[in-house]
């Protein structure tokens, strides 16, 4: 008798593409070139989750990819957003979000979530939510990926002062640096060290973007990857100190705010804060 609606997606900004699949949600609009659209208008939007068992059909959620650049948006929301009752009884126009959108298609993702908040508030006065809302507003950057050899530490050693570098042009404090060394050091050498194990000809591809406050990094490795999900994350505190391995993930876990890896474990993703 419970059932969830889902959109999921995955980015891949080195691509600039956009994978994902629906599960009974509302399409996302995108704006691209001046135009806005809603993605898979005229589509089959899938079965919500729960409702059936998905191993009693075929093909019940069809992947779907699509470009998604530099400068391209896209708006996600629930369906509290558009079943939302005006002061005269009536639901709000079918076509605000799309009308909103297209006036202010122009502005910063946070401008743009931040007016069509403004808007429905507008339109729907003092009427109590029909429905709870959530909008996300997303915009594709560039990403650039860069090759490395795996058997060259001098160029590595390289790009590890340079992300620090850009980081010190950013004003990150001299103690974060420090931190953000060690962890960025400990990642690039994990990736070499286990996920180019017997794979030392080959690259290893790694990107960062850093931003005022924040500095995020993806490590590639040739590797065949490991399960994650079932490794045992002891703290760092936890690591006995007479043993020659074992601190590398509790290290990462405890430097950075946040650690993700691909399904396969040989994608990592860094997150650091200030």
């Amino acid at each position: 008798d419970f059932y969830a609606t889902a959109w999921y997606g995955v980015f891949d900004l080195n691509k600039g593409k956009l994978k994902y699949t629906n599960a009974g949600h509302l399409n996302p609009y995108i704006i691209r070139n001046g135009e806005v659209i809603q993605l898979d208008a005229n589509e089959d939007c899938g079965i919500p989750l729960g409702l059936i068992n998905p191993k009693d059909l075929e093909e019940v959620y069809i992947a779907r990819e699509i470009d998604f650049a530099q400068g391209d948006k896209m708006v996600l929301f629930t369906d509290g957003v558009l079943d939302q009752k005006m002061p005269d009884g009536h639901f709000v126009p079918k076509d605000w979000m799309y009308n909103t959108i297209t006036k202010i298609q122009d502005k910063d993702v946070k401008e743009i979530t931040f007016e069509l908040n403004e808007t429905l508030n507008t339109l729907s006065g003092a009427t109590p939510l029909s429905d709870d809302r959530l909008m996300i507003s997303l915009e594709g950057v560039s990403f650039a990926i860069n090759e490395f050899p795996c058997n060259d530490p001098v160029k590595l050693n390289e790009l590890i002062d340079l992300i620090i570098n850009e980081c010190v042009e950013q004003n990150m404090p001299r103690e974060k640096q420090i931190i953000l060394r060690l962890g960025v050091t400990e990642a690039v050498s994990n990736a070499v060290r286990h996920g180019s194990k017997d794979r030392q000809d080959e690259m290893i591809r790694i990107g960062y973007k850093i931003n005022k406050g924040s500095f995020k990094m993806t490590i590639v490795d040739p590797g065949p990857g490991f399960n994650w999900q079932v490794y045992n994350y002891t703290a760092i505190d936890d690591v006995l100190v007479d043993e020659e391995g074992g601190r590398g993930i509790p290290l990462l876990l405890e430097i950075f705010d946040k650690v993700t890896w691909n399904y396969l474990g040989n994608h990592l993703g860094l997150f650091f804060y200030w």
